[in-house]
């Protein structure tokens, strides 16, 4: 019997194998207290207001400013930095303030939702619009006592002319890389075709070896055996027709399903009529050096915590109405 109503809390038997705090050195910890003590006045120098001071001394807690300074390797400097930058970039952007009826539009389709768990506990957020369902997704992980997430990217049909804007997708690699420092768990990105491989060996090379080791590739149509070993023929994967404009608190207009494409985190706009080479499946494992490569996506995400639309066993219907009222209550 299908299900509408979206998963937000791990199983009891999930337990995960390890704390994701890391153990910080004498000399590490100092550096966290020393960005500690600068909290004050960085937010001091991002807002007079009152009430923004307020929610930025809620978002800067002890486990965040660890995740800079991890982030920043431990440069008090640079993690002092990287904070005040992501101070100015919620209180301009507002990314606690988003309106779910600003974004709400593109929820309708069923674009990007939260729902199910990692086997490690982590939130799974399948995306089509990407900071409302990130701040969402953060939500739901430290009310579960956990910090990171799961993205899965679900690239079918993602070709040449349903690709967000270029620089989309730089300005979204941006603010992940600069405002949600240590948040990936992991990254699952299904089916990517020929077009998608092509993005991916342009910014590999400049994706931390940290990072990167946190991707992975799953083919939802076939076996890992069979896109590892045999290399058989690329699946054909179905065009995606859609039209709309690219942003952050949401992306207008209607999508139909659940699209994607890798790092961006969202797909769509323009015209594509019929299936190209650009939008099948290629395996390209040879390219795959420094990631976690090609393995089953069950083995990421338990196939009960896995809607059946990505080969699991959660018979997960997106009603719009009750996701809805779900989610804009974390």
């Amino acid at each position: 019997m299908a299900v509408t109503t979206p998963t937000l809390t791990p199983p009891p038997n999930y337990k995960p194998a390890s704390s994701e705090a890391p153990s910080l050195t004498d000399e590490q910890q100092a550096v966290v207290s020393t960005v500690a003590a600068a909290v004050d006045a960085l937010i001091a120098s991002t807002t007079p207001d009152a009430d923004a001071q307020a929610r930025l001394r809620t978002f800067a807690s002890s486990a965040t400013i660890r995740r800079f300074c991890v982030a920043a390797k431990f440069d008090a400097a640079a993690a002092e930095a990287k904070l005040g930058a992501t101070f100015k970039w919620r209180i301009d952007f507002g990314a606690d303030l988003i309106d779910p009826a600003e974004v709400e539009p593109e929820a309708t389709c069923g674009k990007g939702f939260v729902c199910g768990f990692s086997v490690d506990a982590d939130p799974v957020v399948a995306l089509r619009f990407a900071v409302y369902s990130i701040e969402k997704a953060i939500a739901i992980a430290e009310r579960n006592g956990r910090e990171k997430i799961c993205i899965l990217l679900d690239n079918e049909g993602v070709g040449f002319w349903n690709c967000p804007p270029v620089s989309f997708i730089t300005s979204f690699v941006s603010i992940a890389e600069k405002h949600y420092p240590e948040r990936l768990a992991i990254a699952i990105v299904a089916n990517p075709s020929f077009f998608i491989w092509g993005i991916y060996n342009i910014v590999a090379p400049f994706v931390d070896p940290v990072v990167k080791s946190k991707i992975y590739f799953v083919n939802t149509t076939k076996k890992v055996e069979e896109v590892v070993v045999a290399k058989e023929e690329p699946t054909q994967a179905a065009a995606t027709t859609s039209a709309g404009t690219w942003g952050f608190g949401g992306m207008a207009s209607a999508l139909g399903g659940i699209t994607g494409i890798a790092s961006a985190l969202v797909g769509g706009s323009s015209n594509n009529n019929s299936s190209n080479s650009d939008t099948e499946t290629h395996d390209n494992t040879e390219n795959t050096a420094g990631t976690g490569g090609w393995t089953t996506l069950t083995k990421l995400i338990p196939a009960d915590q896995l809607p059946t639309m990505f080969g699991g066993d959660f018979d997960f219907v997106y009603d719009h109405e009750v996701y809805w009222k779900a989610i804009t209550s974390v």
